[in-house]
């Protein structure tokens, strides 16, 4: 694992962020009427790419094919949408100006114009991404596809980091572990570097023979690791020809590590979209005892689940407390997600009961409270007593 590798500037800000803040758009538009003017229309195109990262990483891709329409007439006022533009550089090179732009993109515009359709979305952001280089000895087709990652994935909205390459990253992180599923190399990358998941590829490049220039074949595997989870494999493959193979594999590997990426997006976004319609309000009664920190940590955890707006506490006593909150998600991504809080819930027609505790047992009779007396005095033995044997370590003999 190289030594250069450093942990990029946004990193530090927690990475994944908002889904609805779209960063690092680049473009670069011709300097034809004027220096404001083509501002402007720089603006204009780097919020419309800008939506366009949004929808993917909000929008199943059948959804993106079938309300195809509806979604162009969004791109055709973009501004309408943006809460805040943060122009990074702008710089006249040549005939052209580029511009570097951050946009937040503001959530109720977004999410009243997808549900004006009905059109199912999520709002969960995919989670910050550890990628590690692979173990390879010379750079080969694996390394070439780690180096294609990170822009590829960032095409997409989807955040990727690269370890710090220090003496601590060298001893913790390996591919073989990642590919174990190593629960105390996650923990530790988790409180490291606040990441979701490590990714880590593997792939070989074949030359294909025939035809004019030179082609490359390129098929690869990527593992991704995360907490709590058994590791999963996504592969992809891609065939590229140039007028030279250095050419081909120019092409081949961002295009193969672009494969990858959009799996994963796809496959996150179908397990957390969301029906606008849905939406109703969630009960839900929380039993935590004096335990108050246990309580702050689950309401942390539940905002995360897709749908779920901001709990509002109804009542609250010193054992349990009253939340109510509007959800939009389906049942079934409640469960994973209380599932994975690792709490002991139940449901009613109240709502959903949720033990931060471990429940009484039900049928369970308590034992009634000894009564103190006064001792007694033994009468004087006239013969010597019988040994008696030890009380079992830990219980009372009496």
């Amino acid at each position: 694992m190289a030594l250069w590798m450093a942990v990029p500037a946004w990193a530090a800000d927690g990475g994944g962020g908002s889904i609805y803040e779209v960063r690092g758009i680049e473009v670069s538009v011709p300097m034809s009427k004027g220096l404001e003017a083509t501002h402007e229309a720089g603006v204009t195109q780097a919020q419309r790419e800008g939506l366009r990262r949004l929808l993917l990483r909000m929008l199943t891709q059948t959804e993106r094919e079938t309300r195809k329409e509806y979604l162009a007439t969004l791109a055709k006022d973009p501004k309408r949408l943006i809460e805040r533009t943060v122009v990074r550089s702008e710089k006249q090179v040549g005939e052209r100006l580029n511009l570097h732009l951050d946009l937040h993109y503001a959530r109720k515009e977004v999410t009243a114009a997808l549900g004006k359709e009905k059109i199912p979305f999520t709002e969960a952001a995919y989670p910050l991404v550890l990628l590690i280089a692979p173990e390879e000895k010379s750079e080969g087709a694996a390394t070439l596809v780690w180096k294609a990652m990170p822009n590829a994935a960032r095409d997409l909205g989807l955040n990727v980091m690269q370890p710090l390459g220090d003496l601590e990253d060298l001893t913790q992180l390996s591919v073989d572990r990642v590919a174990k599923g190593d629960a105390g190399m996650l923990e530790w990358a988790t409180n490291r570097y606040g990441i979701g998941e490590i990714w880590v590829a593997r792939a070989n490049a074949t030359p294909v023979t025939g035809g004019k220039g030179a082609r490359v074949k390129v098929a690869a595997t990527l593992t991704v690791a995360r907490p709590n989870a058994a590791p999963v494999q996504i592969q992809a493959s891609e065939e590229k020809g140039a007028s030279s193979a250095a050419e081909a594999a120019n092409a081949v590997y961002p295009a193969v590590a672009g494969k990858l990426a959009q799996q994963l997006l796809e496959q996150w976004v179908a397990d957390h979209v969301i029906q606008p319609g849905n939406k109703r309000t969630l009960r839900l009664r929380v039993i935590h005892d004096v335990q108050v920190a246990k309580v702050t940590e689950f309401m942390t955890g539940l905002r995360a689940v897709p749908g779920m707006a901001e709990p509002r506490m109804v009542q609250a006593t010193a054992r349990e407390s009253l939340f109510e909150c509007e959800f939009s998600g389906r049942d079934e991504q409640l469960d994973a997600a209380l599932a994975k809080l690792a709490v002991q819930r139940e449901k009613s027609a109240e709502g959903v009961t949720v033990w931060l505790i471990p429940p009484a047992k039900r049928g369970a009779v308590a034992a009634p409270p000894s009564v103190p007396q006064a001792p007694s005095v033994p009468a004087a033995p006239s013969t010597p007593p019988a040994p008696s044997e030890p009380a079992p370590s830990g219980k009372s003999w009496l």
